[in-house]
């Protein structure tokens, strides 16, 4: 982390550049985003309130945020049974994530998050109904507060923001602290403004960006694409779901990426750098998950395939790296 720096004003972007995390812009879904990885020596709460002061210099926010809007250990809004009281700070920070501004969501010894989402929608009323549950739940009147979560949920108040409609862009920052090494990983995702969240839930959204050099599996659906955009990072990643099993997969990809003059491989090194990153990939290979690692002139081309037997489905990443 860098030394404080006068940041009068600028956007998200030039903050973390300023606090020494370099962005790589990537391709997500036809949504350009922005992604950069640093380490610190800090604590994750030291590192939380250096950052939200820093995004409070810049005019991003109008504060500075150090409780979560989630309770602690909970996996959703604080609010109602289980997620702890739905206090004043916790209604603040909620109603100023989706204002633009970044907010805790975690906070914990080892770990914090902060997110915001802009919305372009109106929120007047979104506050007014936030204000009532909370008035509700201060009271200590829970039964009202449920009462009032399920009124306004069957007569459709919630829905007016229409999220996927509204939001143009969005901020995360997280920090993981490593309990064997001490050393903080900083991690920060972001878009700018023209940021289409239905492309990130909706599978057709990358359907006109096809890679016709490597074939989707028969009854395959597409889920996700990324592509670095960077020049030195050149490299295609794309998500597959497939309701056939693994071996099946397996032997459509090995019979028809030979057709295409692909040749049987070595491991890839940019693929053993993502997993070395992403312990669930590093898990499922271990339990039930194949890699196919192919070559063709200067480029190289790695598919994990990995069978969910509980939903009887396989999952496939394929990853393709052009020569440099």
């Amino acid at each position: 982390l860098h030394p404080v720096s006068v940041v009068e004003h600028g956007d998200f972007g030039r903050v973390m550049e300023e606090s020494g995390l370099q962005p790589r812009r990537y391709d997500y879904n036809g949504n350009e985003i922005k992604f950069a990885v640093g380490d610190s020596d800090l604590e994750p709460r030291a590192l939380l309130e250096i950052y939200q002061k820093r995004l409070n210099r810049a005019g991003i926010n109008t504060d500075v945020y150090l409780e979560p809007i989630y309770a602690a250990g909970g996996s959703g809004p604080a609010t109602l049974r289980g997620q702890g009281a739905l206090t004043e700070e916790r209604l603040r920070g909620a109603t100023a994530m989706v204002d633009g501004e970044v907010v805790p969501i975690v906070v914990n010894d080892n770990h914090i998050a902060m997110a915001s989402l802009p919305s372009g929608a109106d929120l007047e009323g979104a506050r007014e109904q936030a204000s009532q549950i909370w008035q509700a739940e201060r009271r200590g009147d829970a039964e009202d507060t449920v009462q009032l979560l399920s009124r306004l949920s069957s007569s459709g108040a919630l829905g007016d923001l229409r999220f996927e409609e509204n939001i143009d862009a969005f901020r995360y920052l997280e920090a993981f602290r490593d309990a064997h090494t001490g050393k903080t990983t900083v991690t920060a995702t972001w878009s700018d403004g023209g940021f289409d969240a239905k492309k990130v839930s909706d599978p057709r959204a990358v359907d006109n960006r096809l890679d016709l050099d490597i074939p989707p599996c028969i009854g395959c659906s597409r889920l996700h694409r990324i592509e670095a955009l960077e020049a030195d990072e050149p490299y295609v990643a794309n998500q597959f779901q497939s309701p056939l099993d693994a071996a099946s997969v397996s032997k459509f990809y090995e019979s028809s990426l030979a057709n295409r003059g692909w040749e049987k491989a070595p491991s890839s090194q940019i693929f053993e750098n993502i997993a070395a990153h992403v312990p669930e990939l590093q898990a499922l290979e271990q339990r039930h998950g194949k890699t196919l690692n192919f070559e063709r002139g200067g480029e190289s081309l790695t598919l994990f395939i990995s069978e969910d037997r509980a939903r009887r489905q396989t999952n496939i990443l394929s990853v393709v790296e052009q020569s440099r």
